[in-house]
């Protein structure tokens, strides 16, 4: 008897995986053994990979399995070899930016670090970092207790008590907290990159953190995702103690006793989480354990390779539109948003992000989404690029002692890391990223030519500067000694204000004459307004007319904009098609939909959408004509049928029906008139029945159920341009931090300056 799990059409598909990933999985066994350091480094990436690995497998080897999010089956399949595939690109370029001699170069370029370039002073950089975040650490306990119960006592989800209770010491925790780790980290390890031991106040900070995370219900995300950052200075610290190995045993051997108590922390939150805060579930605790551990996380991954690799069914041009112009939420991950709308229904798919919800994956599924099977590789191939490059030059920051460009750098790090862990791509397009990359990049052009200039002058033998002799002799003497703050920043902000002064005029008039040349033109732009409102779907019998996407797509075709156009008053101007143009649609929750327009004027503004909802139901009209032709049949044939109900009731209660003259037997009579109340009753019966079914069609044709779609509230009216004082003085910090990195780059040697 054979054993069809054996036959060669499934076991040749999970040969090909077995080795596949058995190969992914040996090169990053050697990674870890051979370079701890760059495992630290990219740790948050590469421990997402190993567990997602897993479970495409589980779902490619045992399949079909049934998928409690996607509500559906999955697998079985080949989804693990593209996958392996993009991880693999992901480590060559890792191995790559990370080569051993890019490293030796990098130590051997650090001259004593930034110690050895300061003079002595006060205000220890190490003692305010620290100090501040004690105090934000006590706000938080004290926040903690002062606003309401405790998750951990009360059994409170974690998103319920954010939601709730969450003060704006946990909100600010919640959104910059995975950042904070890393500068506690950068701090801990700061000594250490001068040759002493850590700096243990700032582990112990970091410990007081991930204990307040376990009291307000976080289980493993954020420990995993706060610790993953953590030790990304201790990476950069092995990396740059490559060529001696003597403190590896010792520090992995600390970090391996950290890991235990971390994980014994997270056992812990689990088994509270499922007996206490979901104890209505643990009857399914190993059905919830075997889709967390190994469905969820690769189930995104499976549809989006049966969706383009298997059926060949992608559009680049709609994932871009869903990714970077009308999202569902243009504030949080767009990526998950737009494969959620993929692979669930729209009506599930919007109830579940209105509560926050959002499921794991979106690397690489959104590449393949916009590339499709073959173009897709090509963006692994650029993420992986500028993830790995970004990786080394923040480790360049760290070895070298940059604090203060690695702080600028914080937020960058946080984006780059979640693009290749979760597929986040529309956070580098918004207008706060910008502002931090440019300032990163200021600051770090800054910081690079103030050390350059302080080794030349802390260097140079013919220099008579007293704080030039102080310098070389701290250099010489000691270069473990803290760091003062004041030399360190007043220093930089020093050698800036030198390098500008030069240059002053040109900085300002520059800056002056683009924001007078943006005011003017500005100015004399014509007034545009903005009309935005939301809309509720029309229902009929409590169901849409059409659905929230349906409906999107549908408004925003160009057929409909034209009717609509039509549909506009002649008083709305002579530029109704660029109103039209316009107008945007988006999907807010299953029911209701966003629209926004943009006009010349109030008037044609508020025209264009109060004709799209016209023209919206006129089109819909069209459906609900024959639905509601049904209802009125339905409804015809009952009040048909009450109305000869009636005529019997009125027929039986005449008083010939129950005392006929023809009878005038007692008998005869008392069973007639027990014959003709069981008519009535079994009548009376009828009737109200009839009538209750008259009543439920009257409900379902009612203004509860069955409406029009209809704007839910006013509609809000602002302009949008001309705003010449805010254009010109966006464009002027532009133009200013252009200049700004002009100067810095041109900027004369120090030779050349004497």
């Amino acid at each position: 008897m054979s054993v069809s799990w054996w036959s060669f059409e499934t076991l040749l598909p999970a040969l090909l995986d077995i080795v596949a990933i058995g190969f992914i999985l040996a090169v990053m066994a050697w990674i870890a053994v051979s370079r701890p350091g760059l495992v630290m480094i990219a740790f948050l990436v590469l421990f997402a990979f190993v567990w997602r690995l897993i479970s495409v497998f589980y779902i490619d080897a045992f399949g079909p399995v049934f998928s409690e999010q996607l509500e559906r089956y999955v697998g079985p399949g080949l989804a693990a070899l593209p996958f392996v595939a993009s991880q693999a690109l992901v480590i060559a370029a890792l191995l790559v930016s990370f080569r051993p001699q890019r490293l030796r170069a990098l130590a051997s370029g650090t001259r004593g670090g930034l110690a050895a370039m300061l003079p002595p002073g006060r205000f220890d950089l190490s003692n305010i970092a620290f100090w501040t975040v004690l105090a934000y650490v006590l706000g938080l306990w004290i926040e903690l207790r002062l606003r309401g119960p405790i998750p951990l006592f009360a059994g409170i989800e974690r998103f319920d008590y954010t939601r709730q209770y969450g003060g704006p010491l946990h909100q600010r925790l919640i959104e910059w907290g995975a950042m904070l780790a890393f500068q506690l980290g950068l701090f801990m390890t700061m000594p250490a990159m001068r040759g002493r031991g850590f700096d243990l106040r700032f582990a112990a900070l970091f410990g007081a953190v991930l204990i307040y995370l376990f009291v307000v219900g976080h289980r493993f995300s954020s420990f995993y995702a706060y610790s993953s950052f953590f030790i990304i200075p201790v990476g950069a610290l092995l990396l740059r103690e490559g060529a001696d190995q003597r403190r590896f045993p010792r520090i992995l051997r600390y970090f391996a006793l950290a890991a235990a108590g971390l994980v014994a922390l997270i056992v812990v939150a689990l088994i509270h989480s499922y007996t206490v805060v979901r104890g209505s579930e643990i009857d399914q605790l190993r059905f919830k354990l075997t889709q967390r551990i190994l469905v969820q996380q690769g189930e995104m991954w499976w549809a989006t390779y049966e969706r383009v690799f298997v059926h060949g069914d992608w559009n680049g041009a709609l994932a871009m539109f869903k990714l970077f112009v009308a999202p569902f939420n243009p504030s949080s991950n767009s990526t998950m948003q737009f494969l959620m709308e993929q692979s669930l229904p729209l009506d599930r798919t919007y109830t579940l992000l209105t509560q926050g919800q959002t499921y794991t994956g979106g690397w690489p599924e959104v590449l393949f989404e916009v590339g499709g099977p073959v173009e897709g590789f090509f963006l692994v191939a650029g993420s992986a690029i500028l993830f790995s490059e970004f990786m080394f030059l923040l480790t360049r920051c760290m070895i070298q002692e940059r604090y203060v460009t690695c702080f600028f750098l914080t937020p960058i790090l946080y984006a780059v890391s979640i693009c290749v862990v979760s597929g986040m791509v529309n956070s580098f397009i918004q207008v706060t990223f910008m502002v931090k990359l440019a300032m990163a990049v200021l600051v770090y052009v800054m910081e690079d030519r103030w050390r350059a200039s302080r080794m030349a002058v802390a260097l140079s033998p013919n220099s008579t500067d007293v704080a030039a002799e102080v310098a070389r002799s701290h250099t010489m003497n000691d270069t473990s000694a803290s760091i003062s703050s004041v030399a360190y920043v007043g220093g930089m902000l020093a050698n800036f204000n030198q390098t500008v002064r030069s240059r002053l005029p040109l900085l300002i008039v520059g800056t002056l004459v683009a924001m007078l040349v943006v005011f003017l033109a500005d100015r004399a732009r014509a007034p545009l307004y903005v009309a935005e409102a939301t809309m509720r779907l029309g229902r009929l019998d409590g169901a849409d007319v059409m659905q929230a996407q349906s409906t999107a797509i549908h408004m925003g075709s160009a057929a409909f904009k034209r009717r609509v156009e039509d549909a506009m008053p002649p008083s709305s101007g002579d530029d109704k098609g660029q109103v039209l143009d316009s107008l945007s649609v988006r999907p807010q929750t299953f029911d209701l939909l966003s629209l926004s327009v943009y006009g010349a004027s109030e008037q044609a503004a508020n025209a264009a959408l109060q004709a799209a909802v016209r023209v919206l139901n006129a089109d819909q009209e069209k459906i609900r004509t024959p639905l509601l032709a049904e209802f009125n049949i339905q409804m015809a044939m009952v009040e048909a049928n009450i109305a000869s109900l009636m005529k019997v009731r009125e027929s039986l209660a005449s008083a010939d029906s129950i005392s006929p003259s023809a009878s005038a037997d007692p008998a005869s009579l008392a069973l007639r008139r027990v014959w003709l109340l069981d008519l009535q009753a079994r009548n009376e019966e009828k009737l109200a029945a009839a009538t209750n079914d008259r009543r439920a069609l009257a409900t379902r044709l009612g203004p509860s159920k069955s409406f029009p779609a209809a704007l839910s509230d006013d509609v809000t009216i602002r302009q949008v341009s001309p705003r010449p004082v805010r254009h010109a003085f966006f464009a002027g910090a532009i133009v200013l931090l252009a200049l700004l990195l002009y100067t810095m780059l041109s900027r004369p040697s120090l030779a050349r300056t004497r």
